[in-house]
């Protein structure tokens, strides 16, 4: 066994400290310092991630104070599955937007069996688990472990919009070339100031890997709020 350097005896107090998930973490300026094999984000691309994870608070806690079913949007999907031989789109379509205090809000779309139902937001789906950090004061990261499952982020710009990266990869899966991807496009004060709009997801991508080693993806675009 090599001899534990300063770096990984840092790592494994921080470790030690938390409770709900072990993440790693090292100072940069840039984007995530890795050569040390521990993932803090630097200032800048730290910044990127908070502008994300402020407007998808603002969204939260603006979808508290809706009605049930007092916002509709119109979607948009696409898929390539594994298989396919190009990209279909499956059309656009409304949801309404569930809100009831004791569960977490969600869209609902009439005679629609396949699309992205879930919501996103600082306290909802893995891109919360980045966004805690900040919640707690703590230095935001790229990493992080939850049981079996290791989430790395990246965070970019697409556009005029911020854009978070969230490949997943799952310890218990047989198949250990496996993978999840998700990325999320969202609204924040570099695109809009609309406050409908802000930390809205324009665009929401689900990818995972094909046995033959290619990708299959699952996208959702929000045309509109009605």
């Amino acid at each position: 066994m090599k001899r534990m350097n300063l770096n990984l005896f840092i790592t494994l107090l921080i470790s030690l400290a938390l409770s709900s998930c072990q993440i790693e973490g090292n100072k940069g300026s840039g984007g995530a310092n890795q050569s040390s094999g521990v993932f803090e984000l630097g200032t800048s691309t730290a910044g990127n991630l908070k502008r994300i994870c402020d407007a998808l608070k603002f969204k939260r806690d603006n979808i508290w104070t809706l009605n049930d079913r007092q916002v509709q949007v119109e979607l948009n999907a696409s898929k390539y599955d594994c298989g396919d031989a190009q990209v279909y789109n499956l059309g656009n379509f409304t949801a309404d937007l569930r809100v009831n205090s004791s569960i977490q809000p969600f869209f609902e779309a009439t005679g629609r069996s396949r699309f992205l139902s879930d919501i996103v937001s600082d306290s909802w789906g893995d891109i919360a688990e980045f966004c805690k950090a900040f919640k707690q004061n703590e230095a935001p990261v790229s990493r992080v472990i939850l049981g079996d499952k290791t989430m790395d982020l990246e965070v970019t710009i697409d556009g005029s919009y911020d854009k978070f990266i969230i490949k997943k990869t799952f310890k218990s899966n047989p198949d250990i070339n496996y993978y999840e991807i998700e990325e999320g496009t969202v609204h924040t004060p570099r695109t809009s100031q609309s406050e409908d709009l802000m930390g809205s997801l324009k665009r929401r991508t689900i990818k995972t890997r094909c046995p033959n080693g290619q990708q299959e993806y699952f996208i959702q675009t929000l045309v509109r709020i009605l």
